[in-house]
């Protein structure tokens, strides 16, 4: 693999541009370029790993782990596939097309051109935002041309912690501070010094975690053990073999399953019909109330604390008005039923709630937040987003949902 610039060049230009002055340790440094270039001079390089997070504040946490198999030949041959899990995918770069599956989507997508570097960092980077691991955006930097430069863009801060232990073997303890988040990485020196463990605790505002800002007092602790590593060792064709899941839906782009990002943009749009589980173990077309009812959707989670406000209060609103026929479904936002139901049996809540473990129903009305609150009108379009909760908006929910039933627009009086 080739480099622009001779990777000390790199590294010099890195700490100049990026670090405060003494706030990074050479030893630090030293390590990681040491690292860096075992995986800039392989020609292969073949690995397993394994992805946990925990999120939550509290008692009220989520737990997810997820298995994979990286291989890389070259400069445009790439997998990183998932065989275990949800968060994260499979990224497949066979020499002319670039595979991406994401199962939080349901969705897959192929690319017959592209330029395979930016193309597999993109994705990655794309990816480490859906699944909330930054452990993706170490990969990515890990496989780029220039690993050094890639891996210091953002750090403030870079810190040798000692020796320790890991799976048995030692290893050199490097900690980041990189974009406000803290990083550290476990070492194993030697001919060719590898990463062995890797953990990086997010915050609220540092990070958007799953495509929405982590609430105050939420926590993402994520970390990623990589299994054993393998250099310049001969690939296998099916290593890189395209292969979409049975359930995925193919698509040009994943904007085709998600309004995007910025939930804002959809207001006055139709609302998509979406397939609900719900925790009854029913299951519900929300067609079925689009273009009758207004509809309130409440996203929320329970290690949610802003969450745990808003749903007593949503609930006494919307009940008020059941008689008028204002339907309330709220959705819980990638939690497993057994711990929704929890919640929910603890709380005493009795309504009408959704479960959506892989939040495909979130990310196609671009929930970027929670909780948020959405509104549908009668005739079918998405009239007000609310994110987070206060008392003020339990009385503007009310003057809402009033004008909504006496046949008036949000979207028109905004």
């Amino acid at each position: 693999m080739k480099s622009a610039l001779p990777i000390a060049l790199v590294a010099m230009i890195t700490i100049t541009a990026i670090a405060e002055p003494g706030s990074v340790d050479r030893k630090a440094t030293d390590i990681l370029r040491d690292m860096c270039s075992t995986y800039q001079s392989a020609e292969t390089i073949r690995s397993t790993a394994e992805m946990k997070w925990v999120i939550g504040s509290g008692d009220s946490v989520q737990e997810e782990e997820s298995k994979f198999k990286l291989y890389k030949d070259g400069s445009d041959r790439f997998a990183l596939k998932m065989t275990k899990g949800t968060s994260g995918g499979t990224i497949v770069a066979d020499g002319s097309r670039l595979f991406t599956h994401m199962p939080v989507y349901g969705a897959h997508a192929t690319e017959d051109t592209y330029d395979a570097n930016e193309a597999i960092a993109s994705t990655l980077a794309r990816m480490a935002d859906v699944s909330g691991m930054p452990g993706m955006r170490l990969i990515s930097d890990l496989m780029t041309a220039s690993p050094y430069e890639a891996l210091m863009t953002g750090v403030t801060s870079a810190s040798h912690i000692g020796q320790e232990k890991v799976q048995r073997k030692q290893t050199e303890h490097i900690q980041l501070v990189r974009d406000g988040q803290t990083w550290d990485l476990w070492i194993l020196t030697g001919d060719r010094p590898t990463i062995s463990r890797f953990s990086a605790i997010v915050t609220e505002g540092h990070v958007r975690f799953d495509e929405f800002m982590l609430p105050p007092g939420v926590e993402l602790t994520a970390q990623v053990t990589f299994n054993s590593w393998k250099f310049d060792k001969e690939m296998r064709d099916k290593y890189f073999k395209i292969k979409a899941p049975r359930d995925s839906q193919q698509v040009d782009t994943f904007a085709d399953v998600t309004f995007g990002s910025s939930p804002d943009s959809i207001i006055g749009s139709k609302a998509p019909n979406v397939t609900m589980a719900l925790n009854s173990g029913d299951e519900v077309e929300l067609g079925d109330y689009l273009g009758k009812n207004v509809i309130v959707l409440d996203f929320w989670a329970s290690w949610c604390g802003p969450c745990r406000v808003a749903m007593p209060n949503i609930i006494e609103i919307t009940d008020s008005y059941k008689d008028q026929g204002v339907q309330l479904f709220a959705v819980n936002h990638g939690e497993a039923r057994k711990v929704a139901t929890r919640f929910l049996e603890k709380e005493g809540y009795d309504c009408t709630v959704a479960i959506d473990p892989k939040r495909r129903i979130g990310r196609r009305f671009g929930v970027s937040s929670l909780p948020t609150t959405i509104i549908i009108g009668p005739d079918g379009t998405i009239q007000a987003i609310h994110r987070g909760w206060s008392d003020a908006y339990k009385k503007q929910m009310r003057d809402e949902i009033d004008k909504l039933l006496a046949g008036k627009s949000l979207v028109s009086a905004n």
